[in-house]
């Protein structure tokens, strides 16, 4: 699948990049001799994913093109053969 992105020269792939941001509170418990404590501390996490997608609108534009290409060349072959 590699070798066909850079065949394709990266034409019909583009890179998403994915932020999500999530904080709240988390619970720990400590336990000194006899005696367990639990206390909540503050989280903060910011988790950035970058990843490569089909490019639907390069397609789409291509899938057109070829199909425009098929037609015109149907009509000019039925036209010189007839």
């Amino acid at each position: 699948m590699e070798e066909l992105k850079q065949w394709l020269g990266d034409v019909f792939y583009k890179e998403v990049t994915d932020t999500t941001h999530s904080e709240g509170y988390t619970s720990e418990r400590y336990a000194y001799g006899s005696t367990t404590t639990t206390i909540q501390l503050p989280y903060e996490d910011t988790t950035t994913v970058t990843r490569q997608v089909l490019d639907w609108q390069s397609v789409g534009a291509f899938v057109l093109v070829v199909l425009t290409f098929v037609t015109i060349a149907t009509l000019l072959r039925s036209a010189v053969l007839k």
